[in-house]
């Protein structure tokens, strides 16, 4: 009984081994449920069969019947006849069913509080030997030991769960905020990288500062779509009057479907921004002599690609590129050809991210 971790195992262990010794017919206790006036049965010894599909429901009001007298009253029960007894008169077709003629019902009491009652049933009627009643109400005392222990154990766990789980609160709280100074400082990289990339390369001001605006945007989650309705094959062909800096004599190849594909509902301009990135990323490529841009459309998704050099766009460009896929509910991959793929849903997701099926 000191060594069980739970209540009822207690009640169980207790209950097979003291009902035969105290000549009874079968046993039960009832525990107190939180903080209502019921007591529910806990553990049962040698009930009915016909009982069993039953003794799950069970509820003892507390202050009703012998049971819920013991609780109440916080003392022993006992009925030696029941039928002798006017006022249980309600307990006489249970009895007869049952085949009891008996009762002795003791509180389970810790400190000052009632944790539930133990009952035995005896067949015969008459008054208990001294003897067995104080064997009994030695049991109820134990009983109520060592409930009392495990409900303390319970409570221990409980407070040890929450401190730990605080613990995890306050420990994933601190990995946010480095990881919210990072990538503030790599914003903050990024930018003077996109200063510097535009002077460089001569790039116009005002396409340097709307690709820093959707940056900041997605850093903050705010970055949005303008969605309309388009030919996915048209942001490519869009990309390819945009992107400067193909260098003469480099061939620039496209691979697109000939027939019309279904309409895609995204932001058309975002994507063709995109594209633009690799492009340009590709043509700056040291010794290409051929870059490849294709489009497909394959199980609701359009895959854009990429391919043909090896340079890979500047930090601040592949941040805004990534941060626009992912508003866009896709992302951007390494494509096994070299170059860059591009994966978007042909419907752009509202209020969530779809995740990219494999095999596209």
């Amino acid at each position: 009984m000191l060594r069980a971790d739970h209540p009822e195992e207690v009640f169980q262990h207790a209950l097979d081994r003291v009902t035969p010794l105290a000549g009874a017919s079968f046993a039960s206790v009832y525990l107190v449920d939180g903080a209502s006036e019921l007591m529910r049965l806990v553990a049962a010894c040698n009930w009915p069969d016909a009982m069993r599909p039953w003794l799950g429901t069970a509820r003892v009001r507390v202050g009703f019947g012998p049971s819920g007298e013991a609780a109440s009253e916080r003392r022993a029960i006992e009925i030696p006849d029941v039928f002798a007894d006017p006022e249980l008169e309600d307990w006489h077709e249970v009895a007869r069913e049952l085949g009891f003629r008996a009762i002795v019902a003791l509180p389970l009491q810790s400190g000052n509080r009632v944790l539930g009652t133990v009952a035995f049933y005896f067949l015969d009627s008459g008054s208990m030997a001294l003897s067995v009643r104080q064997f009994l109400r030695t049991v109820a005392e134990l009983l109520a030991a060592a409930a009392d222990k495990t409900q303390l154990l319970d409570d221990l766990r409980r407070a040890q769960a929450a401190v730990n789980e605080t613990s995890a609160e306050l420990a994933l709280a601190d990995v946010a905020v480095l990881d919210e100074r990072r990538a503030s400082e790599a914003l903050v990289l990024a930018i003077a990288d996109a200063v510097a990339e535009s002077h460089a390369a001569n790039t116009g001001v005002g396409v340097t500062v709307e690709a820093l605006v959707d940056l900041a945007a997605a850093h903050r989650g705010t970055l949005t779509a303008a969605v309309e309705e388009f030919d996915p094959r048209v942001p490519l062909r869009d990309a390819m009057k945009q992107a400067t800096g193909l260098p003469e004599g480099v061939g620039l190849m496209t691979e697109e479907p000939v027939l019309a594909q279904p309409p895609m509902r995204s932001d058309r301009e975002k994507i063709a921004r995109t594209l633009v990135t690799f492009l340009e990323a590709a043509y700056r490529s040291p010794g290409v002599t051929e870059v490849r841009a294709a489009v497909q459309v394959a199980s609701d998704w359009a895959v854009y690609r990429v391919s043909g050099g090896d340079t890979a766009p500047s930090a601040f460009g592949l941040a805004v590129a990534r941060s626009t896929a992912r508003a866009l509910g896709g992302r951007i991959l390494s494509d096994t050809h070299g170059g860059f793929r591009l994966e978007l849903p042909m419907q752009c997701p509202v209020g969530g991210t779809p995740s990219v099926p494999d095999g596209v």
